[in-house]
């Protein structure tokens, strides 16, 4: 039996850096999953579109979409939705998976960006974080919301410290609250503990901005500015790089192909 077809469906972005992660996670992908027919597509901005790529498979072949987004919405919930019923209705079996998140891998990844931002700030030795502030996109579905905040615990309870969350669009807080409110309470979170032994003085704890985005682009050339803005020596602001192309994320996405399949292949 030839195994489903995994349509991979990214946003979309115009920047030439976020296309190349999303094409790596794709490659990842594929070889993880070895003998699996891999076809990109997306929902937005780029081709071939979603509706195309479903439309042009061979109607006996079964295929399952995966949404290379990192929380549900429109997208998920009406683009991606809609075109899989769409391929249903003609008899061709699709299933659509979960996002990559909220998921605890993916938790793991921002950790390890925190870590390298806060290296970074400390030019190559070691600082404590005051406070992380988790940033997504931003949706005016709930449902994306209640994505947003179980990744946020996620990546409480990998690094040890409250997190609290913030839009970059269609939802509150923005960044600019969220750290407004943060500087108001003037009650640090509990830190994180990138300092070492050879580190002397007293010395600001940066708030930490941490991109719950997959590639650069857009939103986050956004959040670059935004932290600009607002940092200042007694409250400095740190951004973390997005996900990017790391090997857990291709490891979600074939998770996701696997779990859609034992569901394919009930009667």
């Amino acid at each position: 039996m030839t195994a489903p077809i995994l349509v991979a469906c990214a946003h979309g972005t115009d920047n030439q850096d976020g296309r190349a992660v999303v094409s790596s996670i794709i490659d990842q992908a594929r070889a993880l999953l070895n003998r699996v027919t891999v076809v990109e597509t997306y929902v937005d901005v780029q081709s071939p579109q979603l509706p195309q790529v479903l439309g042009e498979l061979d109607g006996e072949e079964s295929a399952v979409v995966v949404p290379l987004l990192l929380s549900g919405g429109y997208h998920v919930h009406h683009d991606i939705a809609c075109a899989v019923a769409a391929r249903n209705q003609s008899g061709a079996p699709t299933r659509a998976t979960n996002t990559l998140g909220p998921h605890q891998l993916l938790a793991q990844v921002q950790r390890d960006r925190i870590a390298q931002a806060a290296s970074r700030f400390a030019r190559g030795s070691s600082t404590d974080i005051c406070s992380v502030i988790l940033v997504a996109a931003g949706s005016s579905d709930g449902r994306a919301q209640q994505d947003v905040e179980r990744q946020a615990q996620y990546l409480a309870d990998a690094t040890g410290a409250e997190v609290s969350v913030a839009y970059l669009s269609a939802a509150q807080p923005t960044v600019e609250q969220a750290v407004a409110q943060l500087v108001d309470n003037r009650v640090p979170n509990a830190p994180l503990d990138y300092r070492d032994s050879a580190d002397q003085g007293p010395a600001a704890r940066p708030i930490v901005l941490s991109s719950f985005l997959l590639a650069p682009g857009f939103f986050h050339t956004k959040l670059q500015g935004i932290a600009a803005d607002l940092t200042t020596p007694e409250h400095p602001i740190i951004v973390t790089e997005p996900l990017g192309s790391d090997p857990r994320i291709s490891q979600i996405v074939a998770e996701r192909y696997r779990g859609a399949t034992l569901s394919l292949a009930k009667p």
